[in-house]
């Protein structure tokens, strides 16, 4: 078995079909000798019939890729009528051929030589540049920034609300002199003592009226609310009225 003919068949045989797959089986038998298969094992091999094979070697004959010797092979010894023939492998690698395993067409020095000159004309110097060129363009993105720039602007004055002179009419609520330093104290005791004694009145209630009866002293308004309120309201009908008038009874 010759692997380098096999390869050299593979590659670079010009027959197609089953000339082309005795040739393969030949080759497969390739020695120094020379190969000599019977006409019955390259038709297995080829899957075809003696006769197609007798026409597949005259085809490659013809090709220049063997020779054929009737009846040349085997054993001396044998009769000449029970030898059989013997077949010289007389394809060759092409004069391009880089003798690679993959049988690869090697590039001519002009190819390259002309590859190369392409590389070095892509990577030409740089032309100078020309400086008005270079103005006027920097002159033009100038301008192009400043348009957007103004459109961003008008855009926003477009958008944004213009404050109005009129004034406003909804009533500005008075504001009440400053908090009393006692107040939070008094807040939270009111607030304890609406959740104690279940008063029907809120915390800002009760605040007031303890500013109002405390004059001005919400501590001292929270002590009198505390006393006024000892009295439980769980016999009257409308306990918030009773609570009401005890205490602008105080005031």
């Amino acid at each position: 078995m010759s692997v380098e003919s096999m390869a050299i068949a593979l590659h670079h045989s010009r027959s197609k079909g089953t000339a082309k797959v005795v040739l393969l089986g030949i080759a497969n038998h390739d020695g120094d000798g020379g190969a000599y298969p019977t006409v019955a094992t390259l038709a297995k091999y080829a899957n075809v019939s003696r006769a197609n094979v007798q026409k597949a070697l005259t085809k490659l004959e013809s090709l220049g890729e063997i020779r054929r010797d009737v009846q040349a092979g085997g054993s001396h010894d044998a009769a000449e009528y029970l030898r059989p023939n013997l077949y010289r492998f007389l394809l060759e690698c092409p004069a391009d051929c880089d003798r690679s395993r993959g049988h690869r067409a090697a590039r001519s020095s002009s190819h390259t030589a002309d590859t190369t000159q392409r590389d070095d004309d892509s990577h030409t110097a740089p032309q100078p540049r020309d400086p008005a060129s270079d103005a006027r363009r920097e002159g033009a993105s100038d301008a192009r920034r400043e348009g957007a720039s103004n459109t961003r602007r008008d855009r926003a004055s477009q958008t944004r609300p213009k404050p109005s002179r009129e004034p406003s009419r909804e009533p500005s609520p008075e504001p009440r002199g400053g908090a009393h330093e006692h107040e939070p104290n008094a807040r939270r005791a009111i607030a304890t003592l609406i959740a104690e004694r279940r008063l029907p009145a809120n915390e800002d209630e009760l605040l007031e009226v303890a500013y109002r009866i405390g004059s001005g002293d919400p501590w001292s308004g929270y002590m009198r609310i505390k006393f006024i309120t000892e009295a439980p309201f769980d016999g009257a009908r409308d306990p918030r009225r009773v609570l009401m008038a005890r205490l602008r009874d105080a005031a």
